[in-house]
């Protein structure tokens, strides 16, 4: 039985471009999670589908294996799919399919009945279960990555819009939540913890006020403000329903200097962590 395991690889990513090349205690984020992946030995082969000649060369210089795959891929889901179109698989597993979206998982579903119809398609969820809560009691865990700001507006249904058939929304107010990284330490906090987070914020309003709001839940906070913007994720609701969500983010590369910042946070932060 031939097994593939896939690590999807962005270069281009929203909230920080180049990602899998940052440094992290002497080794690349890619080899990182290469070699942890690695140690599932019931993998024949393991791919790193990146968008990138960089992280290309930065793999085979470590030993892995990597496959190109067209950068306009929308999610890791696709670049999955794009990866292993050409390759025969007695078992495929299709893991975090509670968080892409059903267009992308169709996508390699076929793919692998178009490359081997006799595999077996696995479907996996990557739901977080905390089963001794007070383990971490009073413990320092580290928390590292995209801080995201999750607005909400609510809104009226005021009708059809005049210059096309469009609905027309009439705002009447509108709430911000702390995402992606900051929720989980969020969480941790609720559980216990003593998180610090490292992330990436930007010299504005928003940021300032995520600041307050997560020191309030005594979480330590880390970040070198070097973002231009935050990432928002808006989203406009009409009688509690969602209506539609709107993406606003903007890449841009690290220098090598604030590449190195943010590694050196996060390496200074990890020789704390757990104690």
């Amino acid at each position: 039985m031939r097994v593939i395991g896939v690590i999807p690889s962005r270069y281009a990513s929203v909230r920080l471009p180049a990602k899998p090349l940052v440094e992290i205690a002497g080794k690349p984020l890619v080899q990182w999670v290469w070699e942890a992946a690695s140690r599932a030995r019931s993998l024949n082969e393991l791919l790193v589908a990146t968008d990138d000649e960089r992280i290309a060369r930065v793999v085979e210089a470590f030993g892995g294996k990597a496959v190109m795959t067209p950068p306009e891929c929308p999610s890791g889901t696709d670049r999955i799919a794009c990866a292993v179109k050409d390759r025969a698989a007695d078992v495929v597993v299709i893991n975090k399919v509670d968080t892409a979206s059903l267009e992308a998982v169709t996508t390699v579903r076929d793919n692998v009945a178009t490359a081997n119809p006799g595999a077996i398609v696995i479907e996996a969820a990557s739901p977080i279960f905390v089963e001794q809560p007070d383990a971490m009691r009073g413990k320092r865990v580290l928390v590292v990555g995209d801080t995201v700001v999750e607005r909400y507006y609510h809104c009226d249904a005021a009708g059809i819009a005049s210059e096309s058939p469009m609905m027309r929304l009439r705002a009447m107010g509108r709430d911000d939540y702390d995402g992606g990284a900051a929720i989980v330490a969020s969480h941790l906090a609720g559980l216990g913890a003593r998180p610090v987070l490292v992330t990436s914020l930007a010299p504005d309003e928003d940021s300032d006020r995520i600041e307050e709001r997560l020191e309030t839940r005594g979480i330590e906070i880390r970040t070198p403000r070097q973002r231009r913007r935050l990432a928002i994720h808006s989203r406009y609701l009409a009688d509690e329903s969602k209506v539609f969500r709107v993406d606003e983010a903007s890449a841009f590369p690290l220098d090598s200097q604030e590449q190195e910042q943010l590694a050196s946070l996060i390496r200074s932060a990890a020789r704390r962590a757990g104690r």
